[in-house]
């Protein structure tokens, strides 16, 4: 398989500002997503999709290639993945006539992810006649849908999933196993980024990863977080 990996990183983040390449154990936290990239061999091309010049001359940097910069209707709070990825594909295949078979979507935000969980995903995606493969986190005990309520109009609640009678799940042992979408890894054919309506089409399959490699960076708190792990442990991947 001819494999590229896309690491999008839009200059105008809100939550955390700048934080694409915000330090983060003494380098950008990009820069642990280029690394781990790199250092996963069946991987043919690391690419980074920002609208930012200077996010694109730190990944240029740390290794990534940036051949293009993306279009500032691209980059906004709203903008689905599909279409920065479909851009990317479109411009690759007209300027470069490179064609990849699958493209790995690596999020900037997930810097504990390692080489291992790229290549788990890489060889599901060989070994099974799937759309996409995409990483996830088993849900437990208070977080569990199964446990959740909502407010209705009046402020009374309700099952957050409609027919589930909340008291028959009084305990943990009985919950049906759940799974949360992590963004660590998700692996998809450039086909179906290209010519299905759903970006991760119709065939999706599920790879659990712990959740000590998923934490995820949105907010001040994540980043506090993060290095606090950081100076324990000494390294992301």
């Amino acid at each position: 398989m001819i494999i590229l990996a896309i690491i999008p990183a839009r200059g105008g983040s809100k939550g955390v500002p700048r934080k694409n390449i915000r330090p983060l154990g003494g380098k950008p936290l990009i820069a642990h997503t280029i690394e781990v990239a790199l250092k996963t061999k069946e991987i043919g091309r690391v690419i980074v999709s920002t609208d930012d010049e200077e996010i694109r001359m730190v990944a240029l940097g740390y290794g990534a290639e940036v051949p293009f910069l993306r279009p500032k209707e691209l980059a906004q709070d709203d903008t689905p993945d599909r279409h920065y990825l479909v851009h990317a594909l479109d411009w690759l295949r007209v300027n470069e006539h490179y064609i990849p078979d699958v493209v790995l979507l690596l999020r900037p935000t997930s810097p504990f992810r390692r080489v291992e969980h790229i290549e788990r995903v890489l060889v599901m995606m060989k070994t099974m006649k799937a759309d996409s493969i995409r990483t996830v986190t088993l849900v437990e005990g208070t977080q569990h849908p199964y446990w959740m309520y909502h407010l209705d109009d009046a402020g009374r609640a309700r099952p957050f999933i409609e027919g589930i009678e909340i008291e028959k799940y009084y305990r943990r042992q009985l919950l049906l196993s759940a799974y949360r979408l992590n963004g660590l890894v998700d692996c998809i054919k450039s086909e179906v980024i290209l010519h299905h309506g759903r970006l991760y089409g119709d065939d999706m399959r599920l790879l659990p990863t712990p959740a000590s490699a998923s934490l995820e960076i949105d907010t001040e708190d994540d980043f506090t977080i993060c290095q606090a792990l950081l100076n324990t442990h000494g390294s992301t991947n």
